[in-house]
């Protein structure tokens, strides 16, 4: 008499409570889950994170956005003793990645500006009053500089060309608490 294998299957086999119902799948673990659970899941997941969408769409648009910047000030030579102190904002130089930096503006006009990166070397400017315009030098650019007084802070941003034979656009904004 010739033996015949039995060949058993390693793949769980597929129930369903009723026919006509949602098929069951297996999990790993042995037990079963219906097609309806994974479904119900699905769409709670889904939901979940279509609110938190929302929530963070209302959040971002109701940020406050920073009020415009007032009219500038009209700056006299005497103003710079007012302006004077340590100040913190970003350079943005054309073509290059914006840097955060730190100034000092000092009684007399004169001013370093330095990238907030250990070893960084502070460039020193200077300030002038032309024809009402504060015109600045510095050793990498020079341009003018507008001030502007905030319920809180001071605010100095400047324009200028880089003086480095490249002609960038040099623009910064800093801002001193009050």
């Amino acid at each position: 008499m010739a033996r015949t294998r039995k060949t058993i299957s390693t793949t769980p086999r597929l129930r369903s409570k009723d026919e006509g119902h949602a098929q069951n799948h297996p999990r790993p673990h042995g037990r079963f889950v219906r097609a309806e659970d994974v479904m119900r899941t699905l769409r709670r997941v889904v939901r979940r994170g279509i609110g938190l969408l929302v929530l963070v769409a209302i959040g971002a648009g109701c940020a406050t956005p920073e009020p415009p910047l007032p009219p500038p000030m009209v700056v006299k030579a005497e103003d710079f003793k007012r302006l004077a102190g340590l100040w913190f904002g970003t350079a943005y130089v054309q073509e290059v990645a914006p840097v955060n930096i730190q100034g000092v503006i000092y009684e007399d006009g004169a001013f370093t500006v330095q990238a907030r990166t250990p070893g960084a070397n502070p460039v020193p400017g200077y300030m002038r009053i032309v024809d009402g315009v504060v015109r600045y030098t510095s050793q990498d650019s020079e341009g003018t500089m507008t001030f502007y007084e905030t319920p809180t802070s001071w605010v100095w941003k400047w324009q200028g060309i880089a003086r480095l034979g490249n002609n960038l656009a040099v623009t910064n904004e800093l801002r001193k608490q009050k």
